[in-house]
């Protein structure tokens, strides 16, 4: 209690001393994530995407589901659908998630360790609690999962990385024994003194290496000389080496060729994966999916293509795609939709460093 007040106390008095918190031992934390207010920049919605991948294991007994952090009673899978279907509401689509942690301040570094989670609905009458799930029990799946990211993420952001490095928006519940009901401003003085302090560092996972991301866009047989000429290329190939095609199309190869002699390939979709490192940031092809006399064929590796030795213009097929001159039109970022995005403009962001910055809400769709 002593402790907590002496933190108030010099954060009401931020123009003289702002900085000068002292240390804390560990006390009991819990944290509110609402998932409507979280920052699309940092390009994840924690609260919205931990009880999706939660959901399944409940139901099948892996990971249990307790009715408090005291755990004195599991609620099994078939319980936890007779909450859902008695209040209407579902575990997958929660509306405030609390992060129970442990927190310790030492001289200037912040050590949160996060203990477990309770997930709570809402109806128009009252709340909805689904129950606890202790962190130990799916450490593991923390660690080796990645979370689902929009646009402005990366590929390979772990659910442990985004819970310990706390980019999510959050509220403050309770510090201790304290609430924070009688004077919510206490809360926010405390989250402000603690993560808007350049004096005190959250020791956080460092973020994996390299960062991936990708793109995936469309090119069009219509357009420049230069789609023209890929499609010609392409065209003639398959044309002449069937048996690759059949190889390329699997069973849809056969009924696509008889229904018309000659192959019409009118698009293509390419899927190219960069990287971020600390030397730099870097691209590579991963995929290249054709579209013939109306429909997309299976999706196929850069290494298969490599093999067929196409050449565009005296160029290998992969160079000419990868310099990009000619018509495209940009259609996932991280595999999520994307729309009314300029293409030229999310290049230039991608190869300058600026990728939390390359879509607003609205511009794609998970």
């Amino acid at each position: 209690m002593k402790q907590l007040q002496f933190l108030v106390i010099f954060v009401l008095g931020i123009t003289c001393s702002s900085f000068a918190i002292r240390s804390f031992e560990p006390t009991n934390v819990i944290i509110n994530l609402n998932p409507k207010l979280q920052n699309d920049s940092i390009g994840y919605n924690l609260p919205l995407e931990l009880p999706t991948i939660l959901y399944n294991k409940i139901l099948d007994g892996s990971i249990p589901l307790w009715d408090s952090p005291s755990k004195e009673i599991r609620i099994s899978g078939d319980a936890l659908k007779g909450i859902e279907q008695s209040s209407k509401t579902s575990f997958s689509s929660v509306s405030n998630l609390f992060i129970h942690e442990i927190w310790e301040l030492s001289k200037r570094y912040l050590d949160a360790k996060t203990i477990g989670f309770t997930f709570i609905n809402k109806t128009n009458d009252a709340s909805v609690n689904y129950g606890y799930i202790d962190y130990h029990d799916i450490a593991e799946l923390m660690k080796t999962t990645n979370i689902q990211s929009n646009a402005n993420g990366v590929l390979n952001t772990s659910y442990a990385e985004a819970i310990q490095n706390k980019g999510f928006n959050f509220s403050i519940v309770q510090f201790g024994d304290q609430d924070f009901k009688t004077n919510p401003e206490q809360s926010f003085e405390l989250k402000n003194s603690l993560f808007n302090n350049p004096k005190i560092q959250l020791i956080s996972l460092a973020k994996r290496s390299p960062q991936l991301k990708s793109i995936t866009y469309e090119i069009n047989k219509e357009g420049s000389g230069i789609n023209e000429a890929i499609f010609l290329s392409l065209t003639n190939y398959f044309n002449a080496n069937l048996e690759q095609f059949y190889n390329m199309s699997g069973d849809q190869g056969p009924s696509l060729y008889n229904k018309t002699p000659d192959l019409i390939l009118t698009k293509l979709k390419v899927t190219e994966l960069y990287s971020n490192t600390s030397n730099g940031i870097s691209s590579e092809l991963i995929s290249l999916q054709i579209f013939c006399n109306g429909k997309y064929l299976p999706l196929q590796s850069i290494a298969w293509f490599r093999q067929l030795d196409i050449m565009v213009k005296f160029k290998p097929i992969e160079a000419v795609i990868k310099e990009k001159n000619y018509d495209l039109k940009l259609v996932a970022i991280n595999f999520s939709a994307v729309k009314n995005l300029n293409i030229a403009e999310v290049l230039v962001k991608l190869q300058s460093g600026q990728w939390n910055h390359l879509a607003k809400d609205g511009e794609w769709s998970n």
